[in-house]
């Protein structure tokens, strides 16, 4: 694949062309829609696929007089989704909408609204309700936000951006963690890209964003490790000397987040420690886990120092993060008893600042198993080595399914996959699936499979092989479509060659 060498631009959506290729598009073109023969008219090829889809006769029609009709009762819920809609129409295909807060939508408008006795939704699910107007509903103001990312794929679908065939569609998720790991502890990624990656995520319905904060080179010379490559990308008042050059400020990072949650997408704030940690070692010595052969990227968890340092970085950005991950992994050294302590001390001292959840990579088995861990922390099962998952439900976790050999990209190393197997995925895999010996698949409705997330690991990039944002985009891109499929829908609804046409038809152009 060829590599495009420039950054993505601020607005994914003022840049996105697709290419609609008119036999897939024929069945619901402007032209035919007009024939209502709703037999011949199969469920509109969007990603992920839709749960329910049912015809009717008739055609919806955007048109100039179109409104964003807002249900009164609902407006301070749905304002926000409402604004984001609009921009992203006139951003797409040039159609400026007014925003109304009205009960009552008229002929060519889109109505958003919530209801609470649709029972057969989910928490994230939605119905369309598609006729002379167009109704998004849903239990919460989250589904009713992925049922306009929904609209805006219909509307791409048709070329002239404003025939929709009537319709009715009952959409629900089937996994409720759909992720994207990013590490800009190794590579910093402005938050121009980050914007537009959150973009691409909420398009295809995936609702999180995990940004790995800190992290270093992986083989360190020992006699040069304070000047290894290392990374914090975070201001910080408490502790200024950890912070990198490149890093983000907290008004950058609030923003950041508040745009997110606009496009109904959470970030996942990682502080990986106590290894990973050469930017703390190297801005403090004394912190470091001394030993023979110990990697200098290992924090002293018998020093009390060492825990203050970490509390006062949790709790300087405790008003700032939402979501928190408190790493844990690939602690290699030390006493098992000390990183025991260490999980439970900040699963225990987040909950105390206010976070509901904490997260942590799967890596019990690597310190003698998860006797005296707390079973609350939501776990990352990246490397069934460190932490096989049927010992990990078996001791009671939630697990969200990161596996490595199947879901890492590790761009131009050399080891894991540059770019993932999206054929194999879209065939084989769901979260309940692993790989590896010895490794089970479980039941697909595993109540402890909370779902799914894929990785970028800059490895690379941090032991000096040069590459931009914009390799990352080209990896991620045909991976976060197939993922989004297999995590909201749980299957395989076409061929893989049917799948991979329908990649290409929602394509950014960059």
């Amino acid at each position: 694949m060829h590599l495009r060498k420039k950054i993505l631009s601020l607005s994914l959506f003022m840049s996105l062309g697709i290419y609609t290729n008119p036999l897939l598009a024929a069945d619901i073109s402007s032209s035919s829609l007009t024939n209502n023969k709703c037999n011949k008219i199969e469920s509109p090829k969007v990603i992920p696929s839709f749960s329910t889809w049912q015809c009717h006769k008739g055609v919806f029609k955007l048109t100039h007089k179109s409104n964003i009709v807002v249900d009164a009762k609902y407006a301070k819920k749905l304002l926000s989704t409402s604004e984001v809609l609009q921009k992203d129409i006139l951003d797409l295909f040039s159609k400026s909408l007014n925003v109304v807060i009205s009960e009552k939508p008229n002929k060519g408008d889109i109505f958003l609204t919530i209801s609470k006795q649709e029972t057969s939704l989910s928490n994230e699910g939605y119905q369309l309700d598609i006729a002379d107007h167009l109704t998004i509903k849903a239990l919460h103001d989250n589904g009713v936000l992925w049922g306009t990312r929904s609209l805006l794929q219909l509307l791409q679908l048709d070329p002239a951006h404003s025939h929709i065939q009537h319709a009715s569609v009952t959409d629900n998720p089937k996994w409720e963690h759909r992720g994207l790991l990013l590490d800009v502890g190794r590579m910093y990624l402005p938050t121009d890209f980050l914007k537009n990656m959150i973009k691409q995520l909420s398009y295809f319905k995936m609702n999180e964003l995990q940004l790995h904060l800190n992290d270093n080179v992986i083989k360190i010379d020992e006699d040069n490790w304070l000047n290894a490559e290392s990374g914090f990308r975070l201001e910080s008042t408490s502790h200024p000397d950890i912070t990198s050059q490149q890093h983000y400020t907290k008004k950058e990072y609030i923003e950041l987040i508040q745009f997110a949650q606009s496009y109904g997408v959470k970030i996942i704030s990682e502080i990986d420690a106590p290894a990973h940690s050469l930017a703390f070692t190297q801005a403090y010595p004394s912190l470091r886990l001394k030993g023979e052969g110990v990697s200098p990227d290992h924090l002293d968890l018998a020093n009390p120092e060492s825990i203050q340092l970490l509390e006062d970085l949790w709790q300087e950005y405790a008003p700032i993060f939402t979501d928190v991950h408190i790493g844990t992994d690939e602690y290699r050294h030390g006493n098992p008893e000390d990183i025991k302590s260490f999980v439970n001390h900040f699963d225990k001292f987040l909950h105390k600042l206010g976070k509901k959840e904490v997260r942590m990579w799967g890596s019990q088995a690597s310190y003698g198993g998860a006797k005296g861990v707390k079973r609350d922390l939501l776990v990352d099962l990246w490397y069934p080595g460190y932490y096989d998952p049927k010992q990990a439900i078996d001791d009671g976790y939630d697990i969200i399914n990161s596996q490595d050999d199947i879901l890492y990209m590790v761009p131009f190393a050399g080891y894991y996959q540059d770019y993932l197997n999206t054929r194999w995925l879209y065939n084989h895999w769901t979260p309940n699936v692993f790989t590896g010996k010895d490794v089970a698949h479980f039941d697909v409705n595993n109540p402890h499979i909370k779902g799914g997330m894929i990785s970028v690991w800059n490895d690379a990039f941090a032991a000096g092989t040069y590459y931009e944002p914009s390799d990352i985009q080209d990896r991620v891109e045909p991976a976060l479509k197939t993922v989004s499929q297999k995590l909201w829908a749980a299957k395989a609804t076409t061929t893989y060659a049917e799948f991979k046409d329908m990649m290409e038809e929602l394509h950014p152009a960059i």
